[in-house]
């Protein structure tokens, strides 16, 4: 009787482990399927950006060319590509900016444009939308200040050359890109909540690229 109990307990301890290693599995490919989503999130923006891309420059190309006239006047430098321009509306209150918002949605970039003053930004909190998708939000850590004249850039980790180097670069290691679309809006928030800059981005195609944010 002894025997067959130890057997049965020895058994059960089997079967117990087995579970316990196939809970494991599950809870690990629950990360992966979590990890894959996201990425097709990330890769259908991208996809949509560069078919409306392509789209624009096959209309273009399937114009007839027209003939340019030289004038001795100086043209403003166009800002973006043939295939599409890029609009930035850019708003602060104080010294902090956002500078920078890659279209890619790989960095924003925070500037302190102060001649003397260095900017605690220590919980400070970007909040950026993109297309009317939910809203996405990060937390600057405690301990970071933008000496004046200085840059912070914040990577996605997603980003190729994303790397934690305070006090001149971070990375947000919750997210793998901060968004790709047409029409982008990032503002960012001091600890007690005020709104200090804010930065819009928009892309324009085709016949709309005489446009610009208003």
């Amino acid at each position: 009787y002894n025997y067959l109990r130890h057997q049965r307990d020895d058994t059960n301890d089997n079967i117990n482990k087995e579970l316990s290693t196939a809970q494991e599995r599950i809870q690990n490919l629950t990360g992966e399927i979590d990890t894959i989503l996201q990425s097709n999130i990330t890769l259908e923006s991208e996809i949509n950006i560069y078919r409306r891309l392509l789209d624009s420059e096959t209309n273009r190309l399937a114009q007839p060319p027209v003939e340019q006239v030289l004038s001795p006047e100086p043209t403003p430098p166009s800002f973006g590509s043939e295939l599409g321009k890029v609009f930035n509306k850019k708003i602060k209150k104080g010294p902090i900016a956002i500078k920078d918002c890659a279209p890619d949605g790989k960095c924003i970039t925070l500037e302190n444009s102060s001649l003397d003053k260095d900017v605690d930004v220590s919980n400070w909190t970007l909040k950026r939308r993109v297309e009317g998708s939910s809203e996405i939000s990060y937390i600057i850590p405690y301990g970071l200040i933008i000496k004046h004249g200085n840059e912070l850039k914040i990577y996605a980790r997603g980003a190729q050359n994303a790397h934690h180097r305070p006090p001149s670069q971070v990375v947000n290691d919750q997210l793998d890109s901060w968004g790709m679309g047409t029409a982008c809006e990032t503002k960012l928030f001091n600890e007690q909540g005020e709104e200090k800059a804010s930065h819009s981005q928009k892309i324009v195609f085709g016949s709309e690229t005489s446009r610009h944010l208003p």
